[in-house]
């Protein structure tokens, strides 16, 4: 059996996204599962084919997150993505959520 290779460990981040397909200009919904540096995980009804090319928003309480991202995989109802030309800004909300996760993760160690 082959076994998951990932460059960062992810953290688990539930939050709504929006989808655009940049061949199509589709727009559809899913919902962000898990977060890292390179890309994330979605939960998504229809999720978009292997290769395609998108454009994410997250958005949280207080600030959102932008990014052209590759679809790494896509099976049933999930998709990873692999991100792309991250603004600088977002990336600093990126790094930000990321630390709060990991904060919480170390105070709950019983949920890895």
């Amino acid at each position: 059996m082959e076994r998951e290779r990932r460059r960062a460990l992810r953290f688990r981040l539930i939050a709504p996204a929006e989808l655009i397909d940049e061949t199509s200009g589709a727009r559809s919904t899913a919902y962000v599962t898990d977060f890292n540096l390179y890309g994330c995980t979605l939960g998504v009804r229809h999720p978009p084919r292997k290769g395609a090319t998108i454009r994410i928003e997250v958005v949280s309480a207080v600030e959102s997150f932008e990014s052209r991202a590759t679809v790494a995989h896509s099976q049933g109802h999930s998709a990873g993505l692999a991100f792309r030309d991250v603004e600088p800004s977002s990336l600093t909300v990126l790094q930000r959520w990321l630390a709060t996760a990991r904060g919480k993760q170390r105070q709950h160690p019983e949920t890895e």
